[in-house]
């Protein structure tokens, strides 16, 4: 959220509603409203508590604009933005965020008001259990495992993710988080910077595109796109067990320790740096919900597009293996019987 007053982003204490145009905006940018002011709209009733007269209703256009400080952010505010795609969410994970949130709103205040007296060794802590929740999500079947974050010397020290052990081809090493976003067009009309981790509806950074707190035990926000002198190891998948638009990223061949990471970003990301365009991606084969056939682009140009494999999914395992054609079954047993033959 971004006040349209002061053109900054909501931070430790929630925003207000305007009664007359429902903007939502800081405290320091509105004036209280009063009961008849609030009685002005009937979608107000019920909402009292947050309501405001925002400097504009309230024609004080002159009023200087509050000070802004850039505040850390909190579990509070990191739970709550989490809870923003609870629909997607296994009931344990749920229940367990929405305990924490009423714990928060105790400790912090239940408009965050009381943020700033929160000890930083109490947010830490309750920011951990944040993110363990968190990636309990997007780092399915121990995924995380495999992988840690480190500097990478070849990105001008900017981290990447490096792979700790062999990962094996065709296994999924997470899930991309981020929340839908869609006034960050619109937002960017008041000066937001444009979005570097969205993908497809989902962003995964905040105002200032920094990765939430909330996701700092996630992995696939921080997977670089191939140098100029590399290739890509991993790439987009549509798995059917997650929601539409909800991409994991899987391995289109085995990984070896010590490896970075690589993805192609797509054709539309805006790039200020060297790079080599080298996609892959998994599609869903028609008519097989758990078939999907892997594509490589080697570079912006559609006609360049070749098909690499299939691979298929197994339910009762949740894991992917390669999916063997008509004709490679065909050319295999007609092998092995040549084989059994010979003997």
């Amino acid at each position: 959220k971004v006040c349209p007053i002061c053109k900054q982003p909501e931070q430790s204490v929630d925003l207000r509603i305007c009664c007359y145009c429902a903007a939502t905006v800081h405290k320091e940018c509105s004036v209280e409203a009063q009961s008849e002011n609030i009685a002005w709209k009937k979608s107000n009733k019920g909402y009292e508590s947050h309501m405001c007269i925002c400097f504009d209703c309230e024609d004080l256009k002159n009023q200087p604009v509050r000070p802004f400080t850039h505040e850390p952010d909190n579990a509070r505010r990191a739970v709550i933005r989490t809870l923003a795609s609870q629909a997607e969410y296994p009931d344990t994970l749920k229940v367990a965020l929405k305990t924490l949130l009423a714990k928060f709103n105790v400790e912090y205040g239940i408009d965050g008001s009381k943020s700033a007296s929160v000890p930083i060794e109490t947010d830490g802590k309750n920011l951990d259990d944040v993110q363990t929740l968190v990636a309990s999500y997007f780092q399915p079947n121990a995924s995380a495992s495999y992988l840690v974050k480190r500097p990478i010397e070849s990105k001008c020290g900017g981290l990447g993710v490096v792979a700790v052990k062999d990962i094996p081809r065709f296994t999924i090493i997470g899930v991309y988080p981020g929340y839908e976003d869609p006034l960050s067009g619109e937002q960017a009309k008041l000066g937001r910077p444009g979005p570097k981790y969205s993908l497809v509806d989902l962003n995964c950074a905040d105002f200032y595109n920094n990765v939430f707190c909330e996701m700092g035990k996630t992995f696939t926000p921080f997977i670089n796109e191939p140098n100029t002198n590399e290739k890509s190891n991993v790439a987009w998948i549509q798995e059917t067990v997650k929601p539409e638009g909800r991409l994991s990223v899987m391995t289109v061949r085995d990984i070896k320790e010590g490896e970075e990471v690589l993805i192609g970003y797509g054709p539309l990301y805006p790039r200020t740096y060297p790079y080599t365009y080298d996609a892959y991606a998994y599609h869903q084969v028609d008519d097989h919900k758990n078939c999907f056939a892997l594509w490589h682009w080697s570079s912006l140009e559609e006609k360049d597009a070749n098909f690499v494999c299939y691979a298929g999914y197994d339910e009762n395992q949740d894991a992917y293996s390669y999916w063997e054609t008509e004709s490679e079954a065909a050319a295999r047993k007609s092998a092995e019987k040549t084989k059994a033959g010979g003997k």
